[in-house]
């Protein structure tokens, strides 16, 4: 057995100003070289107990605790947060709370310039963590405000690696990437446990890639450790994950589905669930099956929303957006996807005037937004961003959802009628008089949707709204914006979740460098499986699988799979 670097026994904690335990009666060790998965619905208390191992819980925050927790041999309760720092490092899920540099190449000599490091190895170790976490090195002199979300996210794992501590902890590392970039960062977390010199503990919610390194897995609900062992074993047990609200990779439940528990061991990829299936015969099946969330056709009958024509717009001399010229139809629902620093997010600010471009025209509801400002079009349109911290202001939720009317200059009478009904919309009425800071982050994730629900807007741009949520918020997500879709509204949806992108989209835009490279309805897109690596995306699961395995249709979920696959057997049986 390697040695113990982290042992936790009987621990618990309770934050102040509440009765609740944050963790309760947790134990469990972690030894030299393993690679941890920390899963669980959100508020179960993952990143509290990271926050414990890193030693800011008690000493930064407060609280009551009990039990014992001792990393590297220290004890946290009685040592202090300086003592863990050269044997603890730690991402944190919004990287601009950690960003202190205002440069890349200064944010990233920060923490081994503290450490003692002499120069020159600074400088070495620079340009391996920038090549490992995929951030080019002309960034070097680059403002971090000045890049993408995904990018920043990438900046902040360089950081926490660069001095190479004992024990590198990764909360929700990759909730920002692009679908390649999430494989490769934790591939990266495998190199690192590879090495036999770092213990690396990750916090996901999206777990497709993560079981594909972690050695073992931790199990939290409520604060307590429902579950934990390795990483094949707990993923066997699908019906309690999802009981659990563990958003479990489609393929293992596949693996449930199809009875194959106790014929195979449980799928945790793609290939695993491609060659099990050839060995039982199920390729190059003939059916072709048309579902539902095809795109809906240009057919005319619909007015234009918005458009861009020969849209360009540059950062100084760093261009941007390169001659985009495409039509939004109203009631469309298009997925906007790409890799990090693709333009995505540039390109959508366009239509609240946010961003004004620099060459061509951006018109929205027929006008040219070039003439309009942010007020003006707000009336139009609304944009959620992806951090809701960054637009809660007010004292109660009820407040918060009347601010965007009242600015509009809407009278109390019809704030109050547009208040009620984005409550009913998003099924926020038992939290109205909840401080909004104070809610967990899926809440307020829909909180913000339903401030822009209230102002009645035609359009809305929703930037990344499901990342680091568990599946119950995606979920309750997924079906406010259908609803609001359903109503006519006209959808851009900015993301990397491919699975909410064919649960929830009707159309794809894919950005490369500027431009629209490809389009069309999900299913056709998520064919052109090539061209989408080139793009830096993978399509869900269950799509990947029906094409490795040659089938004719594009399936876009496992009921899907599960109709084609019945009718291959039906076949084979004839």
């Amino acid at each position: 057995m390697s040695e113990t670097l982290i042992k936790a026994k009987n621990l618990k904690f309770r934050y102040p100003g509440t009765d609740k335990l944050a963790l309760d009666d947790i134990s469990f060790e972690i030894h030299k070289g393993e690679v941890i998965g920390i899963i669980g619905p959100n508020g179960a208390g993952k990143t509290t107990l990271c926050s414990a191992i890193k030693g800011i819980i008690p000493h930064k925050t407060g609280g009551a605790w009990g039990g014992e927790l001792e990393v590297c041999g220290l004890s946290v309760r009685t040592g202090s947060t300086a003592k863990l720092v050269p044997h603890v490092s730690m991402t944190f899920q919004n990287p601009e709370t950690q960003i202190l540099g205002t440069t890349v190449e200064e944010d990233l000599a920060f923490t081994p310039e503290s450490l003692g490091m002499e120069p020159e190895e600074i400088r070495m170790r620079m340009d391996q963590v920038m090549e490992t976490v995929r951030l080019p090195l002309d960034y070097k002199k680059r403002a971090p405000f000045r890049m993408s979300g995904g990018e920043k996210q990438r900046l902040a794992i360089a950081a926490s690696i660069i001095s190479t501590p004992d024990i590198v902890i990764l909360d929700e590392p990759t909730t920002e990437l692009d679908p390649v970039g999430k494989a490769e960062v934790l591939k990266i977390v495998g190199n690192l446990a590879g090495s036999g010199e770092n213990t690396v503990i990750v916090v996901e919610q999206d777990i497709d890639y993560l079981v594909t390194v972690a050695d073992r897995l931790l199990v939290l609900e409520e604060g307590k450790l429902i579950a934990q062992g390795p990483t094949r074993e707990v993923m066997a047990r699908t019906e309690f994950l999802k009981k659990a609200k563990i958003n479990v990779p489609d393929v293992s439940l596949l693996w449930k589905q199809m009875g194959f528990d106790g014929k195979y061991p449980v799928f945790l990829t793609v290939e695993e669930a491609r060659r099990a299936l050839v060995l039982e015969g199920l390729t190059q099946t003939e059916a072709s099956v048309v579902y539902r969330h095809e795109a809906k056709t240009g057919d005319g009958e619909r007015p234009e929303a918005a458009a861009y024509e020969h849209t360009v717009f540059s950062y100084g001399e760093r261009e941007i957006l390169s001659d985009i010229s495409q039509s939004i139809q109203t009631g469309d629902f298009i997925a906007v996807l790409g890799k990090n620093g693709a333009g995505k997010t540039t390109m959508v600010k366009h239509l609240n005037g946010l961003l004004k471009p620099t060459g061509g025209h951006v018109y929205v509801c027929g006008r040219d937004t070039a003439a309009c400002s942010v007020a003006d079009l707000a009336h139009s349109t609304a944009y959620v961003f992806q951090n809701p911290d960054h637009q809660l202001f007010n004292q109660t939720v009820e407040e918060e959802i009347a601010f965007g009317p009242r600015n509009l200059g809407w009278d109390e009478g019809k704030v109050k009628e547009a208040v009620e009904r984005a409550m009913e919309i998003s099924g926020l009425e038992e939290w109205r008089n909840e401080t909004p800071l104070s809610l967990e982050r899926g809440l307020k994730q829909i909180l913000i949707l339903a401030c822009v629900i209230a102002m009645d807007v035609d359009i809305f741009v929703v930037d990344e709204p499901t990342t680091g949520l568990s599946k119950s918020f995606k979920d309750r997500i997924g079906s406010i914006l259908d609803r609001l879709n359903q109503e006519g509204k006209t959808i851009l949806l900015v993301t990397h979740d491919m699975q909410f992108v064919a649960e929830h989209a009707r159309n794809i835009w894919v950005v490369q460098d500027g431009n629209i490279t490809l389009q069309g309805g999900i299913r056709e897109v998520f064919r052109e499986k090539e061209q989408l690596r080139e793009a830096y995306l993978f399509p869900p699961q269950i799509t990947q699988l029906g094409l490795e395995l040659g089938w004719t249709s594009v399936l876009l979920n496992n009921e899907e799979f599960m109709e084609v696959a019945g009718y291959e057997c039906s076949r084979q049986l004839h």
